[in-house]
């Protein structure tokens, strides 16, 4: 797979069935200085993306590997789904809340 660099516009209708998927092993990256706004949006198992600018996403979002969302934010109405690739662990905390 590869990085995804948009200068201009990446769009999909709204109720499209089209997915922006990542996958491989290898870091990729989203950048650009144009606009994406994508139906949904997958980042499979293996996959380590680092999100270089905010996209939007109108359906559905499912992370199974990592996203790096650094400074920027995905946008829309869609759902959001994050599956761990390593078993959780238990634990315990306190909040605090000033």
């Amino acid at each position: 797979m590869g990085n995804l660099l948009v200068n201009g516009t990446l769009s999909s209708p709204v109720a499209g069935t089209n997915e922006l998927i990542f996958a491989g092993n290898a870091t990729q990256t989203i950048s650009g200085s144009g606009t994406i706004n994508v139906a949904s949006l997958f980042v499979s198992g293996k996959a380590n993306v680092d999100l270089n600018k905010s996209v939007g996403v109108d359906q559905a979002v499912r992370v199974i590997g990592k996203l790096n969302f650094n400074s920027n934010q995905l946008t829309g109405n869609a759902s959001f789904t994050a599956d761990g690739i390593i078993t959780p662990i238990a634990g315990t905390g306190t909040t605090a809340l000033s």
